[in-house]
């Protein structure tokens, strides 16, 4: 789930994108300090300051056409990861999730680490990203509904799930 509004291009130089290895696991566990306790509890759907070790397993727990994650890295470190996890029940279907740090919100880079996500989930036969959001947090929901015109919501215990197809996604970000 994404954090901020997404709608400006990026300019000038900006964060290496890449695929996440377990070599971030430093940089992934430093990441939370760039992150307000607002954004990190519309993505963690809870207050997070610290990931325990626990945690950083289940995130670096990668597995080509499963479990991927892209990263955006700058001097400081950890600027963005988004990252897909197939889901068991519909293997066409992976729940997706976008965190990007404060201070490069509002800049393009949640569209910029979605372009590869989207196009290794599409290479794994998926079809569909799930984006599961919190109701309140209607910038994450104009983000991801913004992404392609047929994203739709549906309402889901308390929280708004998002269907974005993949190819049209890769279309209307290329």
């Amino acid at each position: 789930m994404v954090t901020a509004a997404e709608e400006e291009p990026m300019t000038g130089t900006g964060p290496l994108i890449r695929p996440m290895t377990p070599a971030d696991r430093s940089a992934l566990a430093d990441f939370p300090n760039r992150v307000s306790a607002g954004s990190a509890i519309f993505r963690f759907h809870g207050s997070v300051t610290v990931l325990t070790d626990k945690t950083l397993d289940l995130l670096l727990d990668l597995a080509d056409g499963q479990r991927e994650a892209i990263t955006a890295v700058d001097d400081r470190g950890i600027a963005g990861v988004a990252r897909f996890a197939r889901d068991d029940l519909d293997p066409a279907t992976a729940e997706v999730a976008i965190l990007v740090a404060d201070e490069w919100q509002h800049r393009g880079l949640a569209r910029q680490l979605l372009r590869p996500l989207a196009g290794r989930a599409r290479s794994a036969g998926i079809e569909r990203f799930r984006a599961e959001i919190q109701a309140d947090n209607t910038i994450a929901r104009r983000f991801f509904l913004g992404l392609t015109p047929t994203a739709r919501e549906r309402h889901s215990n308390g929280d708004v799930v998002v269907l974005i197809n993949v190819a049209e996604l890769l279309r209307m970000l290329e």
